[in-house]
């Protein structure tokens, strides 16, 4: 037995899984990546395998920094030729086939064979929950980023800063459970990568080992979370998802269907936007109607939704485009799931999840102040008759003059605890309300950052008092009272966070309406303000057409 361990090595291996729809139909060549040439070895009878072994053949290769130092010196620099050796290892166990990667091998595979969620879904049944070393996630936010996250020493979820409600889990790092043999696990994605001793021998024994690992649901009584939110990997399902939006905007949508830029712009400068077909009409919103307006539904076709663009008019400048199916923002309900198309990505959002946020949202407060509409009216002009809206800043100053409220619209204060300068709020009420307006025409991001503004606001008063002082400055600005910020502490009860959103035809259930990525947005900044005290509420307000002087 001993001798038996002896003769096995220490290996780092990693591995992915083949979609079981393919099982039978392709020859193993077919999976490698277009135009690929290697070449396939069978493997030795002796070890009763099903499966194949291709090499990619090895070129010399000079790193591009070579040229650029030999000029340095007089004598050739040698030794700096490399090669980039790249296999793979088929394995095929019963109904399922499993890929073993080295060198370079992931780049030979044909991504779209792979299951997608092999990586990760094996990695969280092997890895001890409290032993997490590293992981990525990719947060979704006004702008979508990535991040990595590690630990000095093995830790538990908590740590690494992960918030279910808007994370999406994409690797993770750690060490194994005490009923699992592997070492050093690291799984995300399609791939999974770990340590084992072992001999070819025991290839066929791992294998059935990790397809029983990613058959497991054991994640679910430690990262259950994960099912909350997840990009869709699911070709086939992508697919029906997009006949959908295509159906949907063929019928002229408007009720699950909006459009939202994938980038903040300055919305202060944002004359109105257009659309690829009718470029020359401007529109003052960013709203789905104005472009069905813009395409003739006989000819239109998926082609025409991948090419067309949302164009962004700034005054006295060239307009922005971006692709409209990097715009379009949609939700389709199922039995079981929501599936939500963002900044041109499909995310899969589990009901019971959605559920909970609904619930938590129809229990932020309605606002019971009558605020005006927005105003909006027609000009005439070379192009033909333009509808312009209010401005935010217009709007603002308006309301203040009509109600007698505080102005603090654009009124920024920046302390030394800041990284960029904020405003208090755009109106600030006697009764220490703290209005935050948006137009909604941005769409999802647009109203993310007027969440994060009523957020970033409220957590600088009540913890950073240079910021107070500054703000008591700037309420003698306006005439208020200064006292209303106080300058040594600051009690959150008395104050609300208002959040009015423009464009709202009434203010029934405005926070169980928005956009998806908005929703969660607001979750969480509602969870913290009134952790912290804070009292929360959403108001919105229509339009209402005037006569411009």
């Amino acid at each position: 037995m001993a001798s038996a361990i002896k003769d096995k090595k220490s290996i780092s291996l990693r591995v992915c899984m083949l979609k079981s729809k393919y099982k039978g139909k392709l020859g193993y060549q077919k999976f490698m990546s277009d135009g690929l040439e290697c070449t396939s070895y069978k493997l030795n009878p002796k070890f009763d395998i099903d499966g194949i072994l291709l090499v990619k053949e090895a070129f010399d290769t000079q790193p591009k920094w070579k040229e650029f130092i030999q000029e340095a010196v007089e004598e050739e620099i040698k030794r700096l030729n490399s090669k980039s050796c790249s296999a793979v290892l088929f394995v095929k166990r019963k109904k399922y086939t499993l890929a073993y990667i080295f060198g370079y091998g992931r780049f030979m595979i044909d991504p779209k064979y792979l299951v997608t969620d092999f990586g990760i879904k094996t990695a969280l049944n092997s890895i001890d929950h409290n032993s997490l070393r590293s992981v990525d996630m990719f947060s979704l936010d006004e702008q979508p980023v990535q991040k990595r996250a590690q630990a000095a020493r093995s830790a538990d979820m908590n740590v690494f800063g992960l918030d279910p409600t808007r994370d999406i889990l994409k690797s993770v790092t750690g060490t194994s459970r005490e009923d699992v043999s592997f070492r050093n696990i690291t799984g995300g994605d399609a791939f999974f990568a770990f340590n084992s001793d072992m001999k070819f021998s025991d290839i066929a024994k791992i294998s059935d080992q990790l397809i029983k690992l990613y058959k497991k649901d054991d994640y679910k009584e430690n990262f259950s979370w994960v099912d909350n939110l997840r990009r869709l990997r699911n070709e086939g399902k992508i697919k029906k998802l997009n006949e959908v939006v295509l159906k949907n905007i063929l019928e002229k949508d408007t009720s699950r269907t909006f459009l939202t830029l994938p980038e903040i712009i300055s919305w202060d400068k944002v004359d109105g936007f257009s659309y690829t077909r009718k470029k020359g009409n401007i529109n003052p919103s960013l709203d789905i109607r104005d472009y069905y307006d813009a395409i003739d539904v006989d000819s239109y076709n998926e082609d025409r939704l991948k090419g067309d663009k949302v164009f962004v008019h700034e005054c006295n400048s060239t307009p922005m485009q971006f692709s409209l199916s990097k715009c379009l923002y949609t939700e389709i309900e199922e039995k079981e799931n929501t599936y939500v198309l963002f900044m041109g990505d499909w995310f899969e959002v589990e009901n019971d999840f959605l559920k909970v946020i609904d619930e938590e949202l129809a229990q932020i407060n309605q606002s019971d102040f009558p605020f005006s509409p927005v105003h909006k009216w027609r000009e005439h002009t070379k192009k033909g008759e333009v509808i312009k809206i209010e401005t935010e800043g217009e709007y603002n100053e308006r309301v203040c003059k009509e109600t007698g409220f505080y102005l603090l619209d654009k009124k920024m204060i920046k302390t030394k605890m800041m990284s960029s300068s904020i405003e208090v709020c755009d109106i600030l009420t006697p009764k220490k309300q703290l209005i935050h307006v948006k137009h909604k025409k941005g769409g999802s991001s647009s109203l993310s950052h007027l969440f994060a503004q009523g957020y970033v606001s409220a957590e600088s008063l009540l913890s950073d008092k240079e910021l107070r002082k500054l703000a008591r400055a700037k309420l003698r600005e306006v005439h208020a009272d200064s006292n209303m910020i106080p300058l040594d502490k600051l009690k959150s009860s008395e104050y609300e966070i208002s959040f009015l959103i423009l464009g709202y035809k009434s203010n029934e259930n405005i926070a169980t309406r928005l956009p998806f990525f908005s929703k969660i947005n607001l979750f969480r900044i509602n969870r913290t303000l009134q952790q912290k005290g804070f009292q929360v509420s959403i108001a919105g307000c229509g339009y209402k057409e005037i006569a411009k002087q």
